[in-house]
C-alpha cells in the first residue's frame, strides 16, 4: 500500500527516469570505444578489476595519476556486473545522464511550481544533441554534470530551508564526488553559492555550524584518497595530478586543443540547436524577473555564465568541458516558459517571439550551418526579439498559450526522433581494430604490441596488452624478438602496401587494418 501511493505520488518522476534511460541506453554498446578519453578510461576501469587495486590507477604498466578515481572506481564495477564490453564501459554515463534529467526537472518544479513545465523543458535536455553524444560516452563529463547538479540541487534546498542539516550535508558530499570524479572543477558548485549568498545577503542567514557541517563531509569524501595516493606514490601525485594535469592545462595548450575565447561561444551554438534561438529570449526575461525580485533565479544565471567564463580563459578547451552547463539552461528555459505561459500580460512580445524563434528551430535547427552562418541568424533573431519587445509589446498582440505549447512539443519531438534515428549511424571508428585484435591466446607477458600510424587508446583497450609502443614501418624489419617473446604490429593497409611489407607477416587482417605477427 505504501509503495502504491508512492508510485501514485511520484509516477511522473518514474515515467520520466524509465523513458530518458530507455531513450538514451538504446544500441548503447553497439559501437565500438573511441579513441583517447574512452578506450583510455576503459582499460583503466579493467585493470581495477584485473588486479583489485583501487588506490593507484594504471593504463598498462605504469601509475595513471592524471584524474581522481571515482567514475573508474563506478565502471571497474560496471565490468563485474556486465563483463568487459562497450555497454558496461558506458553505463555509468547512462545512468549518469538519467539521473541528471531527473534532478533538472525537480529544479525546474522547485523554480516555477509547475510539473507539466517540467515535463516539457527536460525535453529539450533529451532533444540536445551534445547531452546525448555524451550521455552515450563512457567518459568522466556526465557523471561530473550529475554531481553538480545534485550540488545546486542539495544548495537550493539549503537556501529554501536554512536550518535543515542534510541540505548541507548533501551539498558536501556531492562536492565531494564532484572533487572525486574531476579534481578541481568539483568546487566550483561552491564558488557560484558563494557569489549568490553575496549578492543576495543570504549569506546572513547561514549558521557556522551548518558550513562545518558542509566542509567536513566534503573532506571526509574527498580527502581519504588523495592521502592515500600521495602515500602510496609520493611527490610523483603531487608532480603529475596537480602541477602537470592541473596548471598545464589552465595556462598551456599542452594537449593540442588551443582555442579563441570566444570559442564556446560555437560549441553552443552547434551543440544546443535548435533551442539555442530561444535563449535570446530566455536569458531576457530570466535576468528581469531577478530584477524584479525573483532571487533564486540569480544562481541558474551565475551557474552557466561563470562556468563559460572559467573554461573560456582556459587555454586548453574542449567541446564537453562545458556540459554541467545545459541543466542549468534547461532551467532558465523552464522559468521562461512558466512566465510567458501564465503571466502573458507582464511579456506579451515574448510569446511571438518564442513562435518565429521555435519554428525557424524547427526548420534551420538540424542543418549544418558553418559557425560564422549560424551566428549572424542567431544575432538576426536577437534584434527582432529587441524590435518585437518594444513594438507588440505596445500592440498588446500575444500568441495563444495553447498555439505555442503544441509547437513546442512539436519540435522536442522532431529533434528527439532525428538524435534517435541518429544513433545507428554512428561511426564505428574502431571495429576494424577491434575484429583484428578480439580473443588473442597470447602471453599478455611475452608478447609487444607495435603501432604504426594508430594511437595508443584503442589497440591497448582492444588488444589488451601490457607492452605498447609507437614505430615508424622502416621499424618493423629492425625488430626481432628474443627467445620466447612474440612481436605484433599494428599497421594500415596503405602503410603497409607502400613499404613492400612481406605478406606471410600478416597474422590477421579486417578491413584497412593489419595486424603482422614475428615469433
Amino acid at each position: 500500500m505504501r509503495i502504491l501511493r508512492l508510485f501514485q505520488r511520484h509516477w511522473i518522476l518514474l515515467f520520466v527516469v524509465l523513458i530518458s534511460f530507455t531513450y538514451l541506453s538504446f544500441r548503447l554498446g553497439a559501437s565500438t570505444l573511441w579513441d583517447f578519453d574512452e578506450a583510455n578510461y576503459a582499460a583503466i576501469a579493467r585493470n581495477i578489476v584485473r588486479s583489485n587495486e583501487w588506490v593507484t590507477l594504471r593504463w598498462t604498466l605504469e601509475p595513471w595519476l592524471l584524474k581522481p578515481p571515482l567514475f573508474f572506481w563506478l565502471t571497474a564495477i560496471s565490468f563485474k556486473v556486465f563483463g568487459i564490453n562497450e555497454f558496461a564501459a558506458r553505463f555509468v554515463s547512462v545512468v549518469s545522464a538519467t539521473g541528471v534529467v531527473l534532478l533538472t526537472m525537480l529544479l525546474i518544479e522547485k523554480v516555477t511550481q509547475n510539473k507539466k513545465i517540467a515535463l516539457l523543458s527536460v525535453g529539450v535536455l533529451l532533444a540536445s544533441s551534445q547531452f546525448v553524444l555524451m550521455a552515450r560516452n563512457g567518459t568522466t563529463d556526465m557523471l561530473l554534470t550529475l554531481l553538480i547538479t545534485a550540488s545546486f540541487y542539495f544548495g537550493a534546498k539549503a537556501i529554501e530551508d536554512k536550518s535543515s542539516y542534510w541540505s548541507y550535508l548533501l551539498v558536501g558530499c556531492s562536492v565531494g564526488l564532484a572533487v572525486l570524479t574531476k579534481n578541481i572543477i568539483g568546487f566550483f558548485p561552491l564558488g557560484v553559492l558563494g557569489i549568490y549568498g553575496l549578492v543576495t545577503g543570504e549569506w546572513k542567514n547561514i549558521r557556522w555550524r551548518h558550513v562545518l557541517l558542509l566542509v567536513a563531509s566534503l573532506m571526509v569524501v574527498a580527502l581519504p584518497w588523495h592521502i592515500a595516493a600521495y602515500l602510496k606514490n609520493g611527490q610523483q601525485f603531487i608532480n603529475i595530478y596537480f602541477l602537470d594535469e592541473l596548471m598545464k592545462r589552465a595556462t598551456s595548450d599542452f594537449q593540442g586543443h588551443p582555442a579563441p575565447v570566444y570559442w564556446y561561444a560555437e560549441v553552443l551554438i552547434q551543440s544546443f540547436k535548435p533551442f539555442i534561438f530561444l535563449l535570446p529570449v530566455v536569458a531576457f526575461i530570466n535576468v528581469l524577473d531577478f530584477l524584479k525580485g525573483n532571487k533564486r533565479l540569480l544562481l541558474f544565471i551565475l551557474w552557466p555564465t561563470l562556468l563559460v567564463a572559467f573554461f573560456s580563459l582556459s587555454k586548453d578547451k574542449l567541446a564537453w568541458y562545458i556540459l554541467p552547463v545545459y541543466p542549468a539552461l534547461i532551467v532558465m528555459i523552464g522559468a521562461a516558459l512558466n512566465r510567458m505561459l501564465h503571466y502573458p500580460s507582464e511579456y506579451p512580445a515574448t510569446k511571438n517571439y518564442m513562435f518565429f524563434a521555435a519554428t525557424a528551430g524547427l526548420l534551420l535547427g538540424h542543418l549544418h550551418f558553418e559557425f560564422k552562418m549560424m551566428a549572424l541568424i542567431l544575432v538576426v533573431f536577437t534584434a527582432l526579439f529587441l524590435l518585437g519587445v518594444f513594438w507588440l509589446s505596445k500592440m498588446r498582440v500575444s500568441m495563444d498559450a495553447r498555439i505555442m505549447e503544441s509547437l513546442f512539443v512539436l519540435v522536442l519531438l522532431v529533434s528527439c526522433a532525428l538524435n534517435w534515428l541518429a544513433l545507428p549511424s554512428q561511426p564505428n571508428a574502431n571495429m576494424d581494430l577491434k575484429n583484428v585484435c578480439s580473443d588473442l591466446e597470447l602471453n599478455r607477458n611475452s608478447t609487444k604490441l607495435f603501432l604504426i600510424g594508430f594511437y595508443f587508446q584503442g589497440p591497448t583497450y582492444y588488444c589488451d596488452l601490457k607492452n605498447v609502443r609507437m614505430i615508424r614501418a622502416s621499424e618493423i624489419t629492425g625488430t626481432l624478438p628474443a627467445e620466447g617473446e612474440t612481436f605484433l604490429y599494428l599497421i594500415k593497409s596503405s602503410d603497409f602496401e607502400s613499404n613492400n611489407l612481406d605478406e606471410s607477416m600478416i597474422f590477421r587482417k579486417s578491413g584497412d587494418v593489419y595486424l603482422l605477427k614475428r615469433d
